[in-house]
């Protein structure tokens, strides 16, 4: 088995464990989304209102910077701002729950990190 197959199992088997521990919480979080936009029959003038749209925006973020990690390529600039820019504010508010998702939480640290500092340069 080569050294590149072995790390990408690895990481794998990290993504995967995350993503099911936190999977509850996950779920939470889109119960709390399709409550708050079932209750909307038009667009709400608050700008507020709307906060809860960020919720799948921040899951799918870091799924795109799970799987970039896991293929050990660098993923967007955007998706980390847009996963940052999100995920602080709703770790923020969920944080009454966070034992519910506290794996992604450290696991969204690291992948920040690694693709800002350690990811490979993409060939030009």
């Amino acid at each position: 088995m080569n050294d590149e197959s072995y790390k990408n199992g690895k990481r794998v088997a990290v993504a995967l464990t995350c993503w099911m521990l936190a999977s509850i919480g996950i779920f939470s979080s889109f119960m709390f989304f399709m409550a708050a936009m079932s209750s909307f029959t038009s667009i709400p003038e608050d700008p507020s209102m709307l906060f809860p749209l960020v919720i799948p925006v921040t899951w799918f973020s870091l799924a795109a910077m799970t799987r970039d990690w896991i293929r050990n390529t660098r993923t967007y600039t955007v998706w980390i701002i847009i996963g940052t820019a999100t995920g602080l504010p709703l770790a923020i508010l969920f944080s009454s729950v966070i034992l519910l998702y506290f794996t992604v939480v450290g696991l969204s640290f690291y992948l920040i990190f690694w693709h800002l500092k350690r990811a490979p340069k993409p060939v030009e």
